[in-house]
């Protein structure tokens, strides 16, 4: 090899390293501060937004329904679900929004009034903004283990299913089961979150649920921390071991029970984070559970 190509080969190595480093590092930080920018900016927005969606309202029904029918209006909300990212946090498409970047996990919400992008998980927190501004009691519904999110608003004492992603309206809870994928869709654990960050478990009002009791049989058994993967997306999308949000540690026993909807789960027994060991299992609903492991 001569040395110009040698200098041309160090060169362009060079060169390469600093783009992928700008676009895996430098980029998200940059998009990042600016989703945090505009989102506080955005408050005004939100209010205005608000007032002229629900002036008319006869109402809360009519309310939370005429703020679910905005997100289905073309051009008020763009929905990128199953849009592949080509840079870390940023979708590029060939038709307008071209270029939509979706939030980092429940951060800057009111972002969303700017991209007027995104998929469930944007739909949903946005939802509950513009709710929560006009008054309704709302909160955000997550099953992160079969990959969705929705919104609960209380209307004469009852919490109503309002799903602005998906055309469904004061559905029944059990719907979004037997709705979801083509043979129904088993759904492992459901929280919903307030505005304020407050969280509940409310995978009951979703599924029958079981309970399972996980004891560690090792002498120092104490403060494992025990994560559960859903694999109930695999006949959906072959997706396996998403992470539910779910987990438990051990208690100087090495006990703790879990909740869980049925299905086909992972469970991550994490003494060391970067070694853990995982235990298949399959649960079956309104069962009780008592499972039993040796740490390797």
């Amino acid at each position: 090899m001569s040395n110009n190509l040698k200098s041309f080969v160090k060169t362009f190595s060079i060169t390469f390293l600093i783009i992928m480093l700008t676009v895996f590092f430098i980029i998200p930080f940059i998009t990042d501060h600016a989703m945090k920018t505009q989102s506080e900016s955005n408050y005004q927005l939100l209010r205005e937004t608000t007032e002229n969606i629900t002036r008319y309202s006869i109402n809360d029904t009519d309310k939370a329904y005429r703020i679910y029918e905005w997100f289905q209006y073309s051009g008020n909300m763009t929905n990128i679900y199953g849009k592949n990212t080509v840079l870390p946090g940023l979708i590029i498409r060939s038709e307008d929004p071209h270029i939509c970047i979706p939030l980092n996990e429940n951060k800057y919400v009111l972002w969303v009034l700017t991209g007027k992008c995104g998929a469930c998980l944007e739909y949903s927190l946005l939802y509950r903004e513009i709710a929560n501004e006009s008054n309704l009691t709302v909160r955000s519904v997550h099953n992160y283990g079969e990959d969705h999110n929705w919104d609960e608003v209380l209307i004469d004492n009852k919490w109503i299913i309002v799903d602005p992603s998906m055309y469904w309206f004061n559905v029944s809870p059990f719907d979004e089961e037997t709705r979801r994928g083509p043979n129904g869709l088993n759904m492992s654990y459901v929280f919903a979150e307030y505005s304020n960050g407050t969280q509940e478990d409310i995978t009951y009002r979703y599924t029958n649920t079981s309970n399972i009791t996980i004891k560690i049989l090792n002498k120092n058994r104490g403060n494992i921390s025990i994560k559960v993967l859903s694999n109930n997306l695999l006949h959906v999308n072959n997706r396996t071991e998403v992470d539910t949000n779910l987990s438990c540690k051990t208690d100087m026993n090495g006990i703790c029970t879990l909740t869980l909807g049925g299905g086909n789960y992972t469970l991550s027994l994490e003494k060391n984070m970067f070694f853990p060991q995982k235990e298949y299992i399959a649960i079956d609903e309104n069962k009780e559970y008592e499972k039993e492991y040796l740490l390797k």
